[in-house]
């Protein structure tokens, strides 16, 4: 298991739950790279942000690849806190308290990263423990295609729109 969240029970409920939601085709979100660097040139131009490395390369991914890396993220900011809560149920009972922990803290976190892996349109990835981690810019392409259905968007305005933001995110960082 590794600490006390089950992380890979939590990927597998968060798999499961993310693809509850059927995937519509999104290869239209497939080329983000342009709307990125157009996303760049304007943010840096209008605000006089400027990149101290180059940004990640944009990413169009599926919600799998989303849940693993946002449970990444989750395992280096929830370890230590899960860590340290457990240390202090103290006795003889401490193990069996850490292991229904686990398995508690493994379902509420499988649950919202599946729920969130059908909504999250993009996200600049860092880690916030482990400078070294790198940094990722997604795009999750079939939430971007559904979204540009349910809102009635061009895909190709709603994609430069997400790559805006999320550039901002990447260039603020």
């Amino acid at each position: 298991m590794g600490g006390v969240i089950d992380w890979r029970l939590a990927s597998t409920i968060a798999q499961g739950v993310a693809a509850a939601s059927p995937a519509p085709e999104w290869r239209k979100f497939e080329a983000v790279a342009a709307p990125v660097a157009e996303s760049e040139r304007l943010i840096s131009e209008y605000t006089g942000l400027v990149a101290s490395e180059p940004l990640p390369r944009a990413e169009s991914i599926d919600r799998a690849t989303w849940v693993s890396a946002n449970q990444a993220s989750m395992k280096g900011v929830l370890d230590p806190v899960a860590e340290k809560v457990g240390s202090k149920l103290g006795g003889r009972l401490q193990s069996a308290l850490n292991s229904g922990a686990g398995v508690l803290l493994a379902a509420e976190v499988g649950v919202l990263s599946g729920y969130l892996a059908q909504r999250v349109l993009g996200q600049f990835e860092f880690s916030v423990t482990d400078p070294s981690s790198p940094e990722r810019l997604l795009f999750v392409g079939p939430n971007l295609a559904d979204a540009a259905t349910k809102l009635e968007a061009d895909p190709d305005e709603l994609l430069r729109w997400v790559a805006l933001h999320e550039t901002t995110h990447a260039l603020q960082f």
